[in-house]
């Protein structure tokens, strides 16, 4: 009974640093997909109080806003991904054309433009296509930035790990609670900053909003070093 318990190990939540990238990888691509159906909600609902006018243009200045930022930074992979989003938008755009050309005799005939409004369809669905073009430069960007976090990550480890061994040599009390409860937050925060800035329906720029993100979760992950058991 004794050698059955001893052998019982909870199961880690990341076996390896694999692991923890591949977990990591796939939560942030899951949080792009929901910012992308909040953008698609928000100016998809824009149409029915402003206007697919409006909310078309809307959109658009929020991609300009974001190329633009790629564009000044002059980064050679920029340019490829631009020229990449905008021949899908083309092929799509030609694709939808030749549906709607069919679709619309049929809908005269049998009278459904009653109860399809083909322009409001139109106007979502190339909302629809800004939107993905919007989380796809913001994924790049967030990308760019991870010289930044690694930058930061390793001087708030370096400087986690000298007050943990302060920590020990001054024999301070154990606080595993702090460090359960900062490495929760630290990990919540980080997912959460990530979800705001994929998902904000108004231009800011990059790194008025990715500089804070990296000094809050970089300093709690040096707190939650800090706190981390003294032996182990």
């Amino acid at each position: 009974m004794t050698e059955h318990a001893n052998s019982y190990r909870p199961r880690k939540r990341y076996s390896t640093l694999s692991g923890l990238i591949f977990t990591t990888t796939f939560k942030l691509l899951l949080l792009s997909l929901l910012a992308w159906l909040l953008l698609l909600i928000i100016f998809s609902g824009m149409i029915f109080y402003k206007g697919a006018y409006v909310s078309g243009e809307a959109v658009q200045r929020l991609f300009n806003s974001d190329s633009v930022w790629l564009a000044d930074k002059n980064i050679s992979m920029s340019h490829t991904l631009m020229s990449m989003l905008s021949q899908i938008e083309v092929r799509v755009k030609s694709s939808l054309s030749h549906v709607f050309e069919f679709i619309s005799p049929v809908s005269d005939k049998i009278n459904l433009n009653a109860f399809v409004n083909l322009q409001g369809v139109m106007a979502v669905i190339m909302i629809m296509i800004e939107t993905i073009k919007i989380i796809a430069i913001r994924l790049y960007i967030f990308i760019l930035s991870f010289p930044l976090w690694f930058s930061v990550l390793f001087i708030m480890i370096v400087d986690g790990l000298a007050q943990r061994d302060i920590r020990k040599f001054q024999a301070a009390r154990e606080s595993t609670f702090l460090f359960h409860r900062l490495k929760l937050l630290t990990e919540n925060l980080f997912y959460s900053f990530f979800l705001i800035y994929m998902s904000m329906p108004i231009a800011i720029h990059p790194e008025a909003f990715l500089l804070p993100m990296v000094i809050v979760v970089s300093v709690l992950f040096m707190l939650s070093i800090k706190y981390y058991k003294k032996y182990v």
